[in-house]
């Protein structure tokens, strides 16, 4: 069993689900009772804003926010921590440092499973950051999945590398050669 397992596979797979779903949320938005506000907000949802812009949340208090998460974090409070980075998750939900610290809340606490589909769309966002490699790699490999975990683990080197991130691409050599090890003793 993956931890990436209930994601969808392909594009196909993708396209699928979306078939299935666009029309009985519409179904369901058409039937609703909602406020002429609600109706207003949807509409700018389906415009492509945020809900953090629709509510005129600016940088700098998503900013303090993001800031109080790390102390958070820091004081040995991943839960509260991630209470904070939802909340900033559901208004700027494709903010690629939110969604890669909220996945480390997740991972922090043993959650691989959840931890490694928000590095997936951490890395759908920023493909070539080696450290989102790394992490799911991590996450990879606390599950037992050698390969996915070694592909991982080459990819955040390789863009590691090309980023002048040694520390990453360091630490990724490391866990090669962990999952080398596993891998052979398996």
């Amino acid at each position: 069993m993956s931890i990436l397992d209930g994601l969808p596979s392909s594009p196909a797979e993708w396209e699928n689900a979306m078939g299935i779903m666009v029309p009985r949320m519409a179904e369901f938005l058409e039937k609703a009772d909602l406020t002429p506000r609600q109706r207003s907000v949807i509409e700018h949802m389906r415009d492509g804003m945020s809900l953090g812009e629709i509510l005129g949340f600016k940088p700098e208090h998503r900013d303090a926010l993001f800031v109080q998460s790390y102390r958070l974090l820091e004081a040995g409070e991943p839960a509260k921590a991630r209470d904070v980075l939802t909340v900033l998750y559901q208004l700027e939900p494709l903010d690629a440092r939110t969604i890669f610290a909220l996945a480390g809340t997740y991972q922090l606490q043993g959650d691989y499973a959840t931890a490694g589909k928000l590095y997936v769309h951490f890395l759908a966002l920023d493909a070539t950051n080696g450290a989102g490699h790394l992490r799911l790699g991590e996450c990879f490999l606390a599950n037992q999945e050698y390969e996915s975990a070694g592909d991982c683990f080459t990819n955040a080197r390789d863009f590691a590398n090309r980023s002048k991130d040694a520390d990453t691409a360091a630490r990724a050599e490391q866990l090669l050669a962990v999952v080398a090890e596993k891998a052979a003793g398996a």
